[in-house]
């Protein structure tokens, strides 16, 4: 008798325990939010104001910190990193070496960055 009781006790704990499984998965779907409604919630792609504001002081900046850099030096600067030409087209184009172009380029780097820190 005893065997069967315990039996039937071990069932009834497996039965609830199955049915606590389901009742997570349950509540969770019941939760769950509806990726449709996301999507429609979802910011733009565009900026925010905030967002141009900062990026405008910054470039502001970058403007400030490129007028006080010799003239090689902003020179190389802008093809680099405004013009996206690499180092050995601004070699070719300039006539200078390819060592002096990537000596210019570190420099003007090196020279930006402490001014916008000196800026802030």
């Amino acid at each position: 008798m005893s065997t069967w009781l315990y039996r039937i006790a071990l069932n009834v704990m497996r039965d609830y325990q199955r049915l606590q499984k389901f009742q997570f998965w349950k509540r969770v779907g019941q939760a769950a939010v509806d990726l449709s409604d996301v999507n429609t919630a979802l910011a733009s792609e565009e900026p925010s104001p905030e967002t141009r504001m900062l990026a405008g002081e910054q470039a502001d900046r970058v403007q400030l910190a490129l007028k006080s850099l010799p003239g090689k030096q902003r020179i190389v600067f802008i093809m680099h990193f405004l013009d996206e030409m690499e180092p050995q087209e601004i070699s070719v184009a300039t006539g200078m070496s390819l060592s002096t172009v990537k000596t210019h380029i570190q420099r003007a780097m090196k020279a930006v960055r402490s001014r916008l820190e000196g800026i802030r």
